[in-house]
């Protein structure tokens, strides 16, 4: 799941190849996002946001590798020193979208499937169709079934007595009424 947008920015002549055989695995790219640009929001150390990244925050082009042709007509261009020129480029890459004609392109080259999430059935539809499925071994912790089961033996240990004594109003009955009584009469008694 992804808008597309890669960091840094590919480079003028492409991303990586894909050397593996292409459809060999099923999968899925889901692109996310909207298509038009949205800017992107800027959290501090605790999570608070505090804005949006702007153009001089996020690289706008690659300088990586060779320099894209016609770099030699750049200002400050210099093969050895600045080949790319020291000219800042604006592509909006503070700026969010999805970015499907490439993510179509990498799931072309892949034999993978792209799909644009829109909604949870339409996904799911492409995920059962697109995905291989596994099974996962994964490890369950036992420890809350013998906590269960240890609250069920002291429920029954102090619960069923205290039950059985509400039932029979042995705790409110006519016996407890005939205690008091007496005790009542005891005291009053020259």
């Amino acid at each position: 799941m992804t808008d597309g947008q890669e960091a840094p920015p590919l480079p003028w002549s492409g991303g990586p190849v894909f050397d593996a055989k292409p459809g060999e695995v099923k999968g899925l790219i889901v692109g996310v996002g909207g298509y038009a640009l949205s800017p992107i929001p800027k959290y501090d150390n605790n999570g608070r946001e505090i804005g949006f990244y702007g153009p001089d925050d996020v690289l706008q082009e690659s300088r990586f590798g060779l320099p894209p042709p016609g770099a030699e007509q750049r200002p400050g261009y210099n093969p050895r020193n600045a080949p790319f020129g020291d000219v800042h480029i604006n592509r909006n890459e503070h700026l969010s979208s999805v970015k499907e004609p490439y993510l179509k392109e990498l799931a072309q080259n892949t034999g993978l499937t792209y799909t644009h999430l829109v909604n949870e059935p339409e996904f799911l539809a492409e995920l059962r169709a697109h995905a291989t499925p596994h099974p996962v071994n994964v490890t369950v912790a036992r420890s809350p079934v013998a906590a269960a089961l240890g609250l069920l033996c002291l429920a029954c240990l102090y619960g069923l007595p205290l039950l059985r004594s509400l039932l029979r109003k042995d705790l409110w009955g006519a016996r407890g009424k005939t205690i008091l009584l007496r005790r009542k009469s005891e005291v009053t008694a020259p």
